[in-house]
């Protein structure tokens, strides 16, 4: 809407020969004029007494506006004030204006700004379909009617709606490839279908931006909501708008048109949401009758209509797709700067293991070369696809680790988190000479006996976004080990730095979270930790690391943290962001009453496994495993605290007393440590655990609250 002006060759000088004296001055308005729509604009973004009052006010601005709405929506400042007044307009106050610009329609379609409008009136009259309205225009009380403005007319605005669909349908050529028309096209076939599009499709990227900024932002989130409602009678019209969309002349020149191309995409979108069969008969017409899928790819525009039609495939016309335009083509593709992100596509649609299995055996063997071309977008949605699907993880951790030079000898390993974090082949990374790799028949290097040199330590500094990705999601792999060894080999430095880093801290989350990663593991890496968890509390972005490293924490991981914490309570309160974790991690009790700290703690931990194991619906035997882990944490933590000290205000108890008591109390609890409860019983005793997990401090609830990573001052 308010793109400059091409710095190309100027035509103004020709094309104003031929437009009548004055045309120049299009969308200009008088000082007063604006000024009155000014102050409108502001007498809106106020607050009425009362809803009579209110709608008084609109009643007679709309009067006004009927007038002269053509050409006041064609200026600039007045088309945002009016989109704005259409937000807030009742079904009355719309019929009026609908009517009033149907007297032009084709002229506000192809306007600059005055089609923002009309978009805006199309987005909010489904809501007013089903409504009656009035058979007379708003009226300030006065009922003197000029005849110009009356709207006494014929049509309600599911009528005026329908006929400017039929205008737009019998402009299709024009409007279709128009800038601004286009995207009315757009509009009409989401209320015909009933489906709103996303803004990516429909906005381009300056206009969602100012939408966001813009005033009229809350009547687009209105309008999402209200055109979810499409009416029987649209059925008709909009197969006959689809049907002359496919016969278009130039349909396939169309679809790598920068205007035409995303009014296709939307029919397809909304298609694919309400007449799936419809949808894929328009996709075989367009394209699957001839090979032109694998053509469009690698064009800029085309490619995005490629990638729209992959994501709205089923399985069956999915693989179809495939073998008729993709197969053999995989890595050309992946190698181009426009295909691969169709690649990409096709990776994170494919439906079955056999689908993507086929895909892989076609660029398992050229990960490097994809490497070489920066296209490192294919390479994390392959280790996407294999989470997602469950398949070639192996593989692909095997053929990633000859790509970066560390797959053998098998001592390069411990480095592949360095390697990959920073996005460098080892010998680049330690300023080795790069030697030719030898490979066997098999496609596996050579297990050469050649002695190793030793590679300077070098500490890890670098952090690349697409490498801290594709660790993520080797992390969620079903046997990271080699990954995990690698992690906890970095030193203490290296993990603060990873932390404290906008792109990396992700890795040490990632690690945290992982299923496939045991409490050992984790055990090491919270133990590494110390003495660096204050400095990275401090961080902007580590302290949301010390969020995550806390909230996934075992309560010996949190005395350990919050023991450390301690050590720093007063360089964290004075922190502008240590302040956040020095609150939630507790460590005002943790240092002046440490037995309400530990009691605290454990209940936030048992009740968080509580709700684990309702909303994720784990299996009976998971359960059990994680009580037993529990009555571990409790053991272990009996015995921590007996060594590392009790709260000041309890005398120290004799030892053995205290482990028969410990012992006693947490067996004589149903919800835990009950090895004879039976599968059946432990839905039952589950929410049994509820009610005796309540602590009856009354300030605990203040402390649940307190304790959530909140960063409201």
């Amino acid at each position: 809407r308010f793109k400059k002006l091409s710095m190309g060759k100027k035509t103004f000088s020709d094309s104003s020969k031929t437009k009548p004296k004055g045309a120049g001055r299009v969308g200009r308005l008088d000082d007063n004029v604006l000024g009155y729509y000014r102050k409108v604009s502001e007498t809106i973004q106020g607050e009425f007494e009362t809803q009579e009052e209110k709608d008084l006010f609109l009643n007679n601005v709309i009067k006004q506006l009927a007038t002269e709405c053509i050409s006041v929506s064609r200026n600039q400042t007045a088309s945002r004030i009016i989109e704005q007044l259409i937000a807030v307009s009742n079904a009355t106050q719309l019929q009026v204006l609908m009517k009033a610009f149907s007297t032009d329609w084709y002229t506000v379609c192809m306007d600059r700004f005055a089609s923002h409008v009309v978009q805006a009136l199309i987005l909010h009259s489904p809501q007013y379909f089903k409504e009656k309205t009035k058979d007379s225009e708003p009226n300030d009380g006065n009922n003197n009617d000029d005849g110009n403005n009356n709207t006494d007319a014929e049509g309600s605005i599911k009528d005026l709606f329908t006929s400017f669909s039929k205008l737009v349908m019998a402009n299709l050529p024009e409007f279709i490839i128009h800038t601004y028309a286009s995207h009315i096209v757009r509009v009409v076939i989401e209320v015909l279908c009933g489906v709103r599009v996303d803004e990516h499709i429909v906005r381009s990227k300056i206009s969602r931006n100012q939408n966001n900024k813009g005033p009229h932002g809350p009547s687009d989130k209105k309008a999402q909501v209200s055109i979810a409602n499409s009416e029987e009678e649209f059925k008709p019209i909009l197969k006959e708008l689809a049907a002359r969309i496919v016969s278009l002349s130039e349909i396939r020149e169309h679809v790598k048109n920068a205007t035409a191309s995303p009014v296709i995409q939307t029919l397809l979108l909304v298609l694919s949401k309400k007449g799936p069969k419809r949808c894929h008969k328009i996709i075989n017409q367009i394209f699957l009758e001839e090979a032109s899928l694998g053509t469009l790819a690698e064009d800029e525009i085309g490619s995005h209509m490629v990638e729209l039609v992959l994501s709205v495939l089923d399985s069956e016309h999915y693989d179809s797709a495939y073998q008729q335009h993709f197969k053999g083509k995989l890595l050309q593709l992946a190698l181009h700067h426009t295909g691969n992100f169709v690649v990409q596509t096709l990776l994170s649609k494919a439906h079955t293991k056999e689908q993507f299995e086929a895909m892989y055996k076609e660029l398992s063997h050229h990960i490097e070369d994809i490497l070489a071309a920066n296209h490192m977008g294919v390479i994390v949605k392959i280790a996407e696809t294999c989470v997602r699907l469950g398949t070639r993880q192996d593989k692909f951790y095997k053929n990633i680790t000859k790509a970066f030079h560390c797959h053998k000898p098998e001592e390069r390993q411990q480095h592949v988190v360095r390697l990959l974090t920073s996005l460098t082949a080892y010998e680049v990374y330690f300023g080795l000479e790069v030697k030719p790799t030898e490979e066997s028949d098999e496609g596996d290097e050579k297990d050469t006996k050649a002695a190793e040199p030793t590679p300077v330590e070098k500490e890890l500094t670098v952090f690349n976004y697409h490498g801290s990705m594709l660790l993520q999601q080797l992390l969620k792999f079903g046997n990271p080990k080699s990954l995990v060894t690698s992690i906890l080999s970095l030193t203490q430095r290296e993990l603060t730095s990873m932390a404290c880093n906008p792109i990396a801290c992700h890795i040490i989350e990632s690690f945290i979270k992982s299923p496939s990663i045991g409490e050992t593991s984790h055990d090491k890496l919270y133990t590494k930790l110390q003495g660096c968890y204050s400095v990275i509390a401090c961080d902007r972005t580590g302290s949301r690391v010390i969020d995550t490293l806390w909230n996934c924490a075992i309560l010996k991981h949190k005395f350990i943290m919050a023991e450390n914490l301690a050590k720093e309570s007063e360089k964290l309160r004075n922190n502008n962001f240590g302040k956040f974790v020095f609150r939630n991690c507790g460590i005002h009790n943790f240092i002046h009453r440490r037995q309400d700290w530990k009691e605290n703690q454990k209940g936030n931990i048992r009740k968080r496994k509580i709700l684990d194991g309702i909303f994720d619906d784990e299996k009976p035997q998971n359960k059990k495993r994680q009580n037993d882990i529990s009555h571990e944490e409790n053991i272990q933590m009996d015995d921590f605290f007996s060594v590392n000290g009790t709260d000041d205000s309890s005398p120290p108890k004799n030892a053995d007393s205290d482990s028969k008591s410990s012992k006693q109390d947490r067996f004589s609890k149903k919800d835990f440590g009950n090895k004879k409860s039976k599968g059946k019983n432990l839905k039952k005793d589950r929410f049994k655990t509820k009610s005796d997990g309540q602590i009856k401090d009354k300030g605990m609830l203040k402390l649940l609250d307190d304790m959530q990573p909140s960063r409201k001052k």
